[in-house]
C-alpha cells in the first residue's frame, strides 16, 4: 500500500529540527559571550599586574642612575642603601598570580603575537624578581646583585616589553591606556 505524503507528516520533524538549531545557536552564543567575559576579566587582572610591575621598575630606575652617578664612596653607600630599600619594597608590589591563573585561558583565546607579548613581559619580570626571591620575602641583596637588578630594571623599561604587553591587554578590555606617573627623583625619596 502506498501512502501519500502530505505536509502534516513533515511538520513535527521540521519543528524538531528548527527547535534543535535554535537551541544550539542560543547555547553557542551564550558560551561565546561567557568566554569573552572570562578573557576580559583575566586580561584586566594581568594588565593590573603589569602596571604594578612597570611602576616598580620606574621607581627603581632613578635610584639606579643615582648609584651609577655617585662620585664619592659615601654617595655610593647612600645610593646603594636607597636602591636596596626600593627594590625590597618592590617585592611586595609585584605579583604574577593573575598571570598564573589566567594563562591557560588567555593561551586559548589570544592571537600568537599577543600571547608572545605577554609571555615575554612575564619572563622579563622573572629575571628581575625571581620566584624564589619573592617567596623568601626579599632576601638580603649583595652589592653585585643590587647593581645587576638596577641595570636589569632599566633594560626592561627600555625594551618596552611591558608596554607592549599592556597594549595587548588594553585592546582586549576596551579600556583607554593608563599612563604611569613620572618616577620620583632620588632627592624626593624619604
Amino acid at each position: 500500500m502506498i501512502v501519500a505524503a502530505d505536509g502534516s507528516v513533515f511538520l513535527p520533524f521540521g519543528t524538531l529540527v528548527i527547535g534543535a538549531m535554535l537551541a544550539w545557536g542560543t547555547s553557542y552564543f551564550f558560551k561565546r559571550r561567557d568566554e569573552r567575559r572570562e578573557v576580559k576579566g583575566g586580561v584586566r587582572l594581568v594588565e593590573s599586574e603589569l602596571r604594578m610591575a612597570e611602576g616598580a621598575l620606574c621607581r627603581i630606575a632613578p635610584f639606579a642612575a643615582r648609584l651609577v652617578e655617585a662620585e664619592t664612596e659615601s654617595e655610593e653607600r647612600r645610593a646603594r642603601h636607597a636602591l636596596r630599600a626600593i627594590i625590597a619594597d618592590s617585592y611586595h608590589q609585584v605579583a604574577d598570580s593573575a598571570w598564573r591563573e589566567s594563562r591557560m585561558l588567555l593561551g586559548r583565546h589570544l592571537e600568537r603575537h599577543e600571547w608572545d607579548a605577554l609571555r615575554k613581559a612575564y619572563a622579563s619580570l622573572t629575571v628581575q624578581w625571581p620566584p624564589e626571591e619573592v617567596a623568601d620575602n626579599h632576601p638580603a641583596i649583595d652589592s653585585a646583585m643590587l647593581s645587576l637588578k638596577a641595570i636589569t630594571a632599566g633594560d626592561i623599561l627600555r625594551s618596552r616589553v611591558l608596554h607592549e604587553a599592556r597594549a595587548v591587554c588594553q585592546r582586549h578590555t576596551d579600556l583607554p591606556p593608563v599612563e604611569l606617573p613620572t618616577p620620583r627623583s632620588p632627592e624626593d625619596a624619604p
